[in-house]
């Protein structure tokens, strides 16, 4: 929980530091922002925390996804269980979506220890039968035949690029990833 606890305090404190506004502003006006803000939040906390493990990374990823998530007004619910023991980290657009068609919804699992990578994707796989559309988030590239949003540069799916993933994912579907916002 120490983990969690330390990521949320340092990825915003260097959220405050660019200001959240700003951030949502620039995200709102241009979903291609979120790049640029989750590189600068990220490299931010690396310089602030030097040495971050696996672990603390995976939690600061996860953090972070939480805001530009929010901040972006992409829908999403987060941290569904159920009593069989399922633990899902963000289902796009919402669980009543996955249940109703699993082709328009996303699982994202964050990894943080690659001990958990099996039962996290067996959790996810539970609800969602099309591997496409299981996303995992790590510090690093854990396994093929999934999407790996990771910290790795020059990877197929840099973790910097969620957002705007989620935001086509969701315009492919022809998921309304914005309502209150169209006019």
């Amino acid at each position: 929980m120490a983990v969690a606890t330390n990521a949320k305090e340092l990825v915003y404190s260097s959220i405050d530091e660019i200001g959240r506004s700003k951030i949502r502003l620039g995200v709102v006006s241009d979903i291609r922002m979120s790049k640029y803000y989750i590189r600068e939040i990220v490299e931010k906390c690396q310089y602030k925390q030097k040495g971050l493990n696996f672990e603390a990374l995976s939690a600061v990823c996860e953090v972070l996804l939480h805001f530009m998530l929010s901040t972006s007004g992409l829908p999403s619910e987060r941290r569904i269980s159920f009593l069989e023991g399922i633990n899902l980290d963000i289902v796009i657009p919402s669980l009543r979506q996955l249940k109703k068609d699993s082709r328009k919804s996303l699982i994202i699992q964050v990894v943080k220890t690659v001990d958990e990578t099996d039962r996290k994707i067996q959790e996810a796989k539970t609800l969602q039968p099309d591997p496409d559309n299981i996303w995992l988030i790590s510090t690093c590239p854990l396994i093929a035949g999934y999407r790996n949003y990771h910290l790795k540069y020059n990877q197929k799916f840099p973790y910097y690029n969620v957002i705007i993933d989620i935001n086509a994912f969701l315009k492919n579907k022809d998921v309304d990833s914005l309502p209150f916002l169209q006019i």
